[in-house]
């Protein structure tokens, strides 16, 4: 006999939440340093040198050809293997988020940075500005509205891909509610209740991106 959602939820709440948790606090962590990450790997793909620009741009796409199972599978069984150290599933996850959340961010910085007028940077130039100075006080405060959204959508996709961290035995929401089904034999509030979460937590940010959009014109400014 299925049970109602709310009786699902209620009588597995601990575990339920312990799953969201983990999950949350991956995603919050490769958040986090996906941002410094982006803004140092979008500075580096805007560089003069063209050896890091290629280098760069090898990065990218080489992270991109690749499904981010194999990336977590990967990381999970290689780098044990070849530094000859242990590594958690969490590590992995968040260093695999990491990354492309770095490379993905910094794609955008450069693309908004490359689209504003070359006069930007020739008057901060001209002004005597450094090179960390012109990107401080000009470049990065007129790309970042360009960014924003962007950026804000691939929060969405980040968090709709870490339904594949139970790849690297992570106890996420989606392995609790495994474990739950195995014990309930009640798959279809199981799976209901799962997309449930997922939707709770990608319809803001889904939201939030369409604000930002209809906030910023192509040019960057305030509608």
């Amino acid at each position: 006999m299925h049970n109602s959602a709310a009786s699902f939820i209620f009588n597995n709440a601990p575990q339920l939440f312990s799953g969201i948790e983990a999950t949350v606090l991956i995603l919050c962590a490769s958040i986090a340093l996906s941002i410094p990450g982006g803004f140092i790997f979008g500075a580096l793909r805007c560089a003069k040198n063209k050896v890091l620009r290629y280098s760069t741009r090898a990065f990218l796409e080489f992270y991109r050809a690749l499904p981010m199972a194999l990336l977590l599978l990967a990381g999970f069984f290689l780098i044990p293997q070849i530094f000859q150290i242990q590594v958690s599933g969490e590590f992995v996850a968040v260093t695999a988020f990491s990354f492309w959340g770095s490379v993905e961010i910094g794609e955008l910085i450069r693309g908004a940075i490359e689209s504003l007028p070359k006069i930007q940077t020739e008057s901060g130039t001209t002004l005597g500005l450094s090179k960390t100075q012109l990107y401080r006080y000009i470049l990065i405060p007129q790309a970042l509205p360009r960014v924003l959204p962007g950026a804000v959508n691939l929060i969405t996709r980040m968090v709709k891909t870490s339904s594949l961290i139970i790849l690297v035995g992570v106890v996420d929401v989606v392995k609790q509610i495994q474990q739950i089904i195995e014990r309930t034999k009640d798959p279809l509030i199981g799976y209901i209740v799962l997309a449930a979460v997922f939707f709770a937590l990608c319809f803001p940010l889904a939201q939030a991106s369409k604000r930002l959009e209809k906030r910023f014109n192509p040019t960057g400014e305030p509608l």
